[in-house]
């Protein structure tokens, strides 16, 4: 049986050699998710929530005046936590959340709505009777935004979902929970 050593010994060298072989399939997902994070619909419950979660360590918490949803991207503007009567404007694109460095002076009277408590899983839904009852059938465009007050609805905090096509667009308000409030059709006809 010493003829087994020098076998063991060859293969050693194979086992070493496929050692390396886990870190290419580590870049692998990476250099992947590129591409796919551009190709994400942020108008699903997880793609909001993951804009969301990409935002909240910049705008120190998930408390907004307002946000903004779009299949590729979304903006949001948050308080200042040194100054709450001024805002920041955000933004989360291709993956990445950024501080636009662009803000203002909130008007008196804003208030700030806690993204967490929007139901997310909702908005398909929501998005589908956009689509199916506001005369847009065939839209080019759509997007939601999360108004923390709306003047028409008594102050409370409602979801706005507009659907556009090159004619111009129309919209339904719903409460948070993705009961709709109102429909605002494109005239028929």
């Amino acid at each position: 049986g010493g003829d087994d050593l020098p076998r063991d010994r060859a293969s050693a060298p194979q086992v070493s050699a496929s050692a390396p072989a886990p870190d290419p399939v580590a870049d692998g997902p990476d250099e992947q998710d590129v591409p796919e994070a551009e190709s994400v619909n942020l108008l699903t419950p997880d793609g909001a929530r993951t804009a969301i979660d990409a935002l909240k360590p910049l705008m120190g918490g998930t408390k907004v005046t307002d946000f903004t949803l779009y299949g590729e991207h979304a903006s949001a503007e948050a308080p200042l936590k040194s100054n709450a009567a001024l805002y920041d404007r955000f933004s989360y694109r291709d993956g990445r959340a950024k501080n636009d460095d662009m803000g203002g002076t909130l008007t008196s009277g804003s208030t700030t709505i806690d993204l967490n408590s929007v139901d997310w899983d909702a908005l398909p839904a929501l998005l589908k009777t956009a689509e199916k009852t506001l005369n847009v059938d065939d839209p080019e465009s759509s997007y939601v935004i999360v108004d923390p007050s709306s003047p028409f609805h008594n102050d409370r905090p409602v979801l706005r979902v507009y659907v556009s096509d090159s004619h111009g667009g129309a919209f339904l308000t719903a409460e948070l929970d993705g009961r709709v409030i109102e429909r605002n059709p494109r005239p028929k006809g």
